[in-house]
């Protein structure tokens, strides 16, 4: 009775030992992997309002402009949209666009590699946000779209600096770069020559802020895009 009790013991130390280390391994490495992989789909969706933002923004304010009467996108700006009974539908869309770029920079400031300027490049991209939101909730000043044009032509140059260093990115790094630099030119060439009533590129002016929007939404959705990919390459199992 001794041996057979004794053999039954040492039959069920060894089974207990092995569950034992498997309450210790399995669940860590379960916690761990869902752990890293839980920022994940918070990048996927930051990726996905930096799509639909801009797309929202372009659909409403073009549908605007071509049922606004007298309005014209050769000589009137965006803001020119704000005016009259409607103008709340374009101050939303300011809002709306605003917030949707501050959530995709801060889907940048996770899905692009961290490097000595990590922070800088989405923080200059988040004005970009801030103006739009700040001009539909108080009204367009030219400090909006200096706010919003200045922080995403810096923003996208020094991000493209992070990207160039990022085997995700490498790609569309000079894509960031050229944009960034091309909405700089176009600036100074709405604001000093064309904004002003007596500036001799002023019946242009609906054209040249119609270029910089381009410009700068146009660069957010491949950014988006591209983010929206690194976040489900990711994601999938290996």
């Amino acid at each position: 009775m001794s041996s057979q009790h004794e053999m039954q013991a040492s039959h069920r130390g060894p089974v207990g030992d092995g569950a034992g280390q498997r309450s210790l391994t399995g669940p860590q490495v379960g916690e761990g992997t869902a752990q890293a992989r839980q920022p994940r789909p918070l990048i996927a969706a930051l990726a996905a309002a930096g799509i639909v933002g801009p797309v929202v923004f372009a659909v409403v304010a073009v549908v605007q402009g071509l049922l606004r009467p007298g309005y014209s996108f050769m000589a009137d700006p965006v803001v020119a949209l704000v005016a009259g009974p409607s103008g709340w539908v374009q101050d939303l869309n300011f809002v709306v666009l605003g917030a949707a770029m501050i959530a995709f920079a801060v889907g940048l400031q996770l899905g692009v590699r961290p490097t000595r300027w990590a922070v800088l490049g989405p923080g200059l991209f988040a004005l970009s946000g801030i103006g739009p939101l700040w001009a539909g909730v108080a009204g367009p000043r030219p400090v909006h779209f200096l706010l919003t044009f200045l922080g995403a032509a810096t923003g996208l140059i020094v991000l493209s600096r992070s990207m160039a260093r990022d085997p995700s990115w490498q790609r569309v790094a000079g894509y960031a770069l050229s944009t960034g630099i091309a909405i700089l030119v176009v600036i100074p060439l709405h604001s000093i020559l064309a904004l002003p009533v007596d500036g001799p590129l002023h019946p242009w002016w609906g054209l040249f802020n119609w270029t910089a929007i381009t410009l700068w939404l146009t660069c957010t959705v491949v950014l988006a895009r591209r983010l929206l990919r690194v976040a489900r390459a990711t994601q999938a199992p290996r």
